[in-house]
């Protein structure tokens, strides 16, 4: 992950109509915001992006709790919880419990029926979608 002059990230070789798996060493501290986060996931200038902290992801560890990073994030991309900024307090957790509560219905159980059908809303056009906002979680 390169940066800009400015400090931002810049991301080289990305594609606008896929997501974007980005392994890096660490998160910008700006990203994260001092919380050593195990990954984020962003629209970020126009691209779907999930970036993986590979020093602090995990695998499944406890339902419900802590579970695997990339799925974490990955998740926040279907959902589409990266097209408004993240809900402050409660809210905000309340989202969160969400994502853990469906990488663990798809971890013990296989399931996965609301994912799937927020998948095929998202390969229609993207008009009207906020560009910059991530999400920064798991």
């Amino acid at each position: 992950m390169l940066r800009y002059p400015a400090g931002r990230p810049l991301f080289k070789a990305l594609q606008r109509d896929a997501v974007n798996m980005v392994i890096t060493g660490f998160l910008p501290l700006s990203w994260d915001r001092g919380r050593a986060v195990s990954g984020v996931a962003a629209r970020y200038e126009g691209y779907d992006v999930c970036v993986i902290a590979l020093d602090q992801a995990h695998p499944h560890q406890m339902p419900f709790l802590s579970v695997n990073t990339c799925v974490h994030e990955l998740l926040h991309l279907l959902l589409a919880d990266t097209a408004r900024a993240r809900p402050r307090g409660w809210r905000g957790n309340l989202r969160e419990s969400r994502i853990d509560w469906l990488a663990t219905q798809l971890w013990l159980f296989g399931e996965g029926q609301e994912i799937y059908e927020s998948a095929r809303a998202l390969r229609k056009p993207r008009e009207g979608r906020v560009r910059g906002l991530f999400h920064a979680g798991a």
